[in-house]
């Protein structure tokens, strides 16, 4: 599987896509802090400090990965790198040829990996970027919450993203193009985005990213539920990835 990891990795970093998407993370994680900056001036009548927003550093650094995650920029951005990542042998031909070096489970395995590289990639993209603009913009609350504390709560959004994109490759079993993956991908996006709003709240526990949001609570339920969401979701999803790349009939 080392070969197949190895490939995936070269194959990722020779391109421009996973650059842009980081350049993006870093761009959209200061964002709400400089166009919250920018209402302050524009409409003093309603936002008069920023304090009213972000009483501390931690809160701002919440705030941020709530958005990310729940408000979706970082799961469009999952989209279109799955999409790539999935669809690549196939546009260029050279599935067979994979194939050959590895077996189904680990060319399958390999891009597992690699997702979940790219998603925590990502994440931690974002954690890096709000914890330096929480630290120099806003006052770090000694009561607050502490370094781990904030970095467990994005390694509980890294399961999360990564739930979601196996779902996308499992998905992807079906389809051989890039377009027609990041249109099914957007559908998705949608139809989850739409559950979340129309579902009763007991059934959202089980609907990858619909209870994200609370992860500015910082409570144990919150953090163990999540858990247990993103996990379900990759183990799920990797296996039926698995089992039906195995069994699937490949048109080279």
């Amino acid at each position: 599987m080392f070969k197949g990891v190895k490939s995936e990795v070269i194959k990722l970093l020779a391109g421009k896509m996973i650059y842009i998407c980081v350049g993006l993370v870093a761009i959209l994680s200061g964002m709400e802090f400089f166009m919250t900056k920018l209402l302050k001036y524009v409409e003093p009548q309603q936002v008069s400090d920023l304090s009213e927003i972000y009483p501390h550093a931690q809160r701002y650094i919440l705030i941020s990965l709530s958005n990310l995650l729940g408000g979706g920029p970082l799961l469009i951005m999952i989209i279109i790198i799955m999409a790539n990542i999935m669809t690549e042998e196939y546009g260029r031909g050279i599935l067979k040829y994979s194939l050959m070096a590895l077996s189904r489970t680990q060319f399958m395995l390999s891009k597992l990996f690699v997702t979940g590289a790219v998603c925590f990639i990502l994440v931690m993209t974002a954690f890096v970027t709000n914890i330096i603009i929480g630290y120099f913009a806003f006052d770090w609350a000694p009561s607050s919450y502490s370094f781990l504390e904030l970095f467990g709560a994005y390694l509980i959004g890294w399961l999360v993203a990564y739930g979601f994109a196996c779902v996308l490759i499992f998905m992807n079993q079906f389809i051989s193009k890039v377009g027609v993956s990041i249109s099914l991908g957007f559908v998705f996006f949608i139809i989850v985005g739409l559950l979340s709003v129309i579902i009763p709240d007991s059934f959202k526990a089980f609907l990858i990213t619909a209870n994200f949001v609370y992860i500015l609570d910082m409570e144990k339920e919150v953090f163990i539920q999540l858990i247990l969401n993103g996990s379900i979701y990759i183990i799920l999803f990797s296996l039926l990835s698995i089992l039906h790349f195995n069994k699937k009939e490949l048109l080279y």
